[in-house]
């Protein structure tokens, strides 16, 4: 919890300090076979089927909507800048049913893909932690001393953000599986925790005492319970992502739709909204990776790409050491939420998985951890 958001401990050069961002599944559309990880494209996935009406068609209710402005900011006389709504090229995305897309892996996978596939950018996608190889598997990470939970009782689980792309959360429960045997998510799936009531809480750092409650709107899908995203991205089909300096006097979030007033929904904290510490990838300080390049690749080695748009039509700027700290420190927060551990539960070892569906990108986030149930 100390430094919630971005993705790095005391010491952010040894694998076991780097928190759990990017452990993930890319390119997974819902009801599709298999998530295409080594796509080139965030729209198109060879795992889906269209003989088998792959992808499903979602079933989410629009109360549980949380990228509800997917508008295309870009100039009509930009490459594809003709003002429309985005909603089509996202409505096969995670969120849109909870649960139904595939993944590679129930404990995420670092970098996304399976394989050694990297973008242009460290930091952005399809990097891993550092330290740790692209394209690893967590359920095969070591095992960790568990935390031990009892039957019956309540207790707590967490989680932070570091890039904001809308959605929700559900928390599993799967038996660790003997020496020849792995996790499964049909395992995690049918071991859905429930949520003790309709509250989250908002902690700042460590600090307990300075909890604020949030109302959660939390829905079952398939058996298992979700809760959606309660903090608000900017407005637009960007949600902010990658926009570097504030484009707005007097705030940090970056993005010319990112005031209070356009954010995707209002927010429960005062001041809190955008899209997390990675407004600063693209353009900006790779003050996430210090064994990494420096400074991510300026618009002028992109021309006519996406970040040349940006530049020169938005003013999009690299970030500050300034701007990234004050980031980190408006992003350094928890999420907390009570879950309810089955009393019928048998005893034993158990790994729990923190499933993230996306509703703004095609991605599912999945982090593991180690329990003992006494």
């Amino acid at each position: 919890m100390k430094h919630a958001g971005a993705c790095m401990g005391d010491d952010p050069d040894l694998p076991g300090a780097n928190g759990t961002c990017l452990w993930f599944n890319d390119i997974c559309f819902i009801g599709c076979d298999y998530c295409d990880l080594n796509a080139t494209s965030y729209r198109t996935s060879r795992g889906c089927d269209p003989a088998k009406g792959q992808p499903f068609d979602r079933i989410l209710p629009d109360e549980f909507r949380t990228f509800t402005n997917m508008s295309n900011i870009l100039p009509p006389d930009t490459p594809g800048g003709e003002i429309q709504d985005y909603y089509d090229l996202y409505k096969h995305n995670p969120w849109f049913w909870p649960g139904k897309a595939p993944v590679h892996s129930s404990c995420g996978v670092a970098g996304g893909s399976p394989g050694e596939f990297r973008q242009e950018y460290p930091g952005d996608g399809s990097y891993p932690p550092v330290g740790v190889m692209g394209g690893m598997d967590g359920r095969f990470m070591p095992k960790n001393d568990p935390i031990e939970w009892k039957r019956g009782e309540l207790v707590e689980v967490a989680h932070s953000y570091n890039s904001n792309h809308g959605g929700g959360y559900s928390v599993r429960l799967c038996k660790t599986p003997g020496e020849f045997e792995y996790l499964t998510e049909e395992c995690f799936a049918a071991g859905g925790m429930k949520f003790h009531n309709e509250s989250s809480w908002y902690q700042p750092g460590e600090d307990r005492d300075a909890r604020v409650e949030l109302k959660s709107k939390r829905l079952w899908v398939d058996g298992v319970q979700w809760t959606a995203s309660q903090i608000p991205a900017c407005g637009g089909f960007t949600g902010g992502s990658a926009r570097g300096e504030s484009h707005v006097d007097g705030q940090l979030q970056g993005g010319e739709q990112c005031r209070e007033e356009q954010t995707q929904f209002p927010t429960p904290i005062e001041g809190l909204w955008g899209f997390g510490p990675t407004q600063c990838v693209l353009p900006g300080l790779s003050l996430y990776y210090p064994s990494c390049c420096k400074i991510y690749p300026g618009t002028e080695s992109d021309e006519g790409g996406w970040l040349h748009v940006m530049n020169t039509y938005f003013g999009d700027e690299q970030c500050s050491e300034e701007t990234f700290s004050a980031l980190k420190e408006l992003w350094n927060f928890n999420i907390v939420d009570l879950m309810e551990v089955p009393e019928d539960l048998e005893a034993g070892d158990y790994v729990m998985s923190f499933r993230w569906d996306c509703e703004q990108s095609s991605q599912i986030w999945a982090f593991c951890a180690d329990i003992k149930i006494v």
